[in-house]
């Protein structure tokens, strides 16, 4: 008998039939058929759902419409108004161009050094580099060869350009802040702050809002380097930002203080104390809503009105830089947790983040909030969606979706069927006893 030998019961031990065998053999594999069926079953839910175009109620995982890897760390992108061009500048000394249709740049164009910032007219048209090589280039969208390059005095940090490309205002680390000509490169003015600069300028080009010396808030006329006023803040400023139409100016600093101003006084309208450095600030067009994040780990959004948050989001990381869309609507940030977040002025709940490689480093967001552009020091220039992106039917097909539902179907159809009749399927033998020792 050898293996065929198996205990009956308790006190005998007496050979089984190798037909009983068999119909012990194929009652097991038939379970056993029936959980891994089951189990498949379970296993494709959530690709089916995906497949139809279901989506979870609370989906946060975000894909890039495309990325494209450059030779070196990304410090800055740039976005047109509608999200229609991207622009990029990395430390493997270039600048890039490129379509929300392609990750393909347009086209690039190398720098002398670290290519620290860049901006973009509203419409796409033109593009302005700051480079580690003392100079600030100007780009039409058509062209790498550069319409004009001016030369500063040191590496240029700051970059930013007039909705129409009319002017354009420049900083770094010659301590000056520069307005010039975006037609011929012409200095109109320079204004030397005492320290590294940042700056920003309205979407008409009449106002210029700086940060310099002694942690002082600047804010310039277009028609001469002259401050209509300036704030000294308690420490160092990290980043400044101005409406479209030089309304208002946010700043923000290593005196962990988020600072709204009127254009027409340098006293703030408020400001908000928050536990740590605020590295970045952004204002809507319309200067309503304010955005803001840094070391204390946050994003914060504000209303004009008043400095008390209408939400904060904890990412557990530094925030870098963030971006608010032109209605205040949207909000992005990104940071040291590699994440690329996007969020709605009405919660605080992203509605989706995306994990890169290495530490977010620059957003940017076009003016209706459709698209967000990021730089990573995982070297890659990123586009999204605001739409969180799901995998397409054609993907997982209609069809093998409908033929797995019948055969789960089916399966446990024949399952209940067999345990009603009784027995095991075309064993003719009666159930199996259910008293101990019995088989």
């Amino acid at each position: 008998m050898g293996f065929e030998r198996v205990f009956r019961g308790p006190a005998s031990c007496v050979p089984l039939l190798s037909s009983e065998i068999r119909v012990i053999t194929g009652y097991v594999l038939k379970k056993f058929t029936l959980v891994l069926v089951l189990a498949l079953c379970l296993a494709l839910v959530p690709q089916m759902s995906f497949g139809l175009g279901i989506a979870s109620a609370k989906t946060e995982t975000q894909q890039p419409l495309w990325s494209y890897a450059t030779g070196n760390m990304v410090y800055s992108v740039a976005i047109s108004g509608d999200g229609s061009y991207v622009a990029a500048g990395s430390w493997d000394n270039k600048v890039y161009f490129f379509s929300k249709d392609s990750s393909t740049p347009l086209w690039s164009y190398t720098t002398g050094g670290y290519v620290r910032s860049v901006a973009m007219s509203s419409d796409g048209s033109y593009v302005a580099a700051g480079s580690w090589d003392n100079k600030v280039y100007f780009f039409s969208k058509d062209s790498s060869t550069p319409l004009w390059s001016y030369t500063t005095g040191d590496n240029v940090n700051s970059v930013a350009v007039s909705s129409d490309g009319s002017y354009v205002t420049a900083g770094g680390l010659d301590n000056k802040v520069y307005l010039l000509s975006g037609t011929s490169g012409t200095p109109l003015w320079s204004y030397n702050t005492g320290d590294n600069v940042s700056s920003a300028v309205s979407s008409d080009g009449n106002y210029i809002a700086a940060r310099g010396q002694e942690n002082n808030v600047y804010l310039f006329s277009r028609i001469d380097n002259t401050p209509r006023w300036s704030y000294t803040t308690d420490n160092y400023v990290r980043s400044v930002a101005v409406s479209s139409d030089g309304g208002c100016v946010a700043a923000g600093g290593l005196d962990y203080k988020v600072y709204l101003f009127s254009r027409m006084e340098n006293t703030p309208l408020w400001s908000y104390n928050t536990d740590d450095f605020v590295n970045s600030v952004a204002v809507s067009s319309d200067g309503n809503y304010i955005a803001a994040g840094g070391r204390e780990n946050k994003v914060f959004l504000f209303s004009r009105m008043e400095n008390t948050p209408l939400w904060s989001y904890r990412t557990g990381y530094v925030i870098v830089s963030v971006a608010i869309s032109g209605d205040g609507s949207y909000v992005a940030a990104g940071g040291v947790n590699r994440r690329v977040y996007l969020f709605s002025k009405d919660s605080s709940t992203p509605l989706w983040s995306y994990k890169t490689d290495n530490y977010v480093y620059s957003v940017a967001m076009s003016s209706d909030g459709s698209y967000v552009a990021a730089g990573s020091w995982d070297n890659k220039v990123y586009l999204f969606s605001r739409e969180i992106r799901t995998t397409t039917p054609a993907e997982f097909p209609v069809w093998a979706i409908a033929a797995v539902i019948i055969v789960c179907v089916a399966v446990v159809g024949l399952a209940l069927f067999f345990k009603k009749r009784g027995g095991h399927p075309k064993s003719g033998l009666p159930p199996a006893p259910q008293k101990s020792g019995e088989w």
